[in-house]
């Protein structure tokens, strides 16, 4: 006696429903459907914004090197030297405005675009572990927004899936280290200008020059590793950008992808009905 089957558990339906599911050690992408060209509008203002604050980091740059080259100059009695030392004290002045407001309007953008992405159908829910709240309040809990940011995004990249083993990772684990690295040497800069100040307060000239050359060397250093992370932070963000508004029904490919042939399909190889060569 025959054992009935149920619907859509006949041996065909199995090996054809087995044809459609990719086999990579990566993810197929999510079928929710893809953000609208507003959020690549964001996108793209986000790393304009970001682009500009780097830009000004290259200013400030220039404006460091030229501060430690005349503070290497101090004692020498060289006619000019305490105007050329306020000139460049103001120039570093007038690239702070700016920069901070830059920082400020690329900062809320960020948190924008990645709410909006966190909010999205086109994330697969199961890839994420906070809410997106969360992905904006993170950067502002202390001690937690040390690593709670970077966890957000990877789970956002983890997320949206790849549609191909050709897709370019977002460089992330690069971008967080060095925008780290670049907080920490950037307060320790400014502890040591604090420091450099209260010996020039006390009369300690000697020690005082040599602690703002410090200071201006580890604000040099601080100001490259920002510069850096500046545009691996584009890359991140055109990367996840152009994949969460990537069209669904763009092909998902991969070497790895080992597809079993229906053996009922006219022409294949191997089957019944198969042209004769």
């Amino acid at each position: 006696m025959s054992t009935p089957t149920s619907p859509g558990h006949e041996p065909g339906a199995m090996q054809q429903s087995s044809a459609h599911q990719p086999q990579g050690w990566f993810a197929a992408p999510p079928s929710g459907p893809p953000l609208d060209r507003s959020f690549r509008t964001l996108g793209t203002a986000l790393t304009v914004l970001i682009g500009l604050v780097g830009l000004l980091e290259l200013a400030q740059l220039a404006g460091g090197i030229r501060m430690l080259r005349l503070l290497g100059e101090v004692g020498s009695g060289r006619e000019g030297l305490d105007s050329d030392l306020d000139a460049a004290d103001r120039l570093t002045l007038q690239l702070l405005v700016p920069y901070l407001l830059l920082l400020l309007a690329a900062g809320i953008c960020w948190l924008v675009w990645q709410h909006r992405l966190a909010s999205s159908a086109r994330v697969d829910r199961r890839a994420v572990r906070r809410s997106p709240g969360w992905h904006v309040g993170s950067w502002f809990i202390p001690v937690a927004n040390l690593w709670f940011p970077f966890q957000n995004l990877r789970d956002l990249d983890r997320g949206l899936g790849h549609f191909s083993d050709r897709d370019r990772r977002p460089p992330l684990v690069a971008w967080w280290v060095l925008w780290l690295l670049g907080l920490v040497v950037s307060r320790i800069a400014t502890a040591m200008s604090s420091m450099a100040d209260t010996r020039l307060e006390a009369g300690q000239v000697g020690d005082a020059v040599s602690l703002m050359s410090s200071s201006v060397t580890m604000d040099l250093v601080g100001t490259i590793l920002g510069a850096v992370s500046a545009i691996l932070a584009i890359l991140v963000v055109r990367n996840l950008t152009e994949r969460a508004t990537r069209p669904a029904d763009t092909p998902w490919t991969s070497p790895d992808t080992h597809v079993q042939d229906d053996p009922g399909t006219p022409g294949t190889p191997g089957t019944t009905g198969g042209a004769v060569g």
